[in-house]
């Protein structure tokens, strides 16, 4: 499964969560709570810009 940003691994860190690495529940089920996914989010994006999340993640 390709994972956004060209990512190789899902980026979320609630590694327990049951939607972890399966972007096609996880993006309906943040968006049904109103919020971005870990991978969507500010934060992460801006990580992923300057070179701090490593691709291979």
């Amino acid at each position: 499964m390709p994972y956004p940003h060209g990512l190789t691994e899902c980026p979320c860190k609630k590694k327990k969560c049951p939607r972890h690495g399966n972007c096609e529940e996880c993006i309906p089920y943040h968006k049904n709570k109103g919020k971005l996914p870990y991978c969507e989010r500010k934060g992460f994006l801006k990580k992923l810009e300057k070179g701090k999340i490593n691709k291979k993640r």
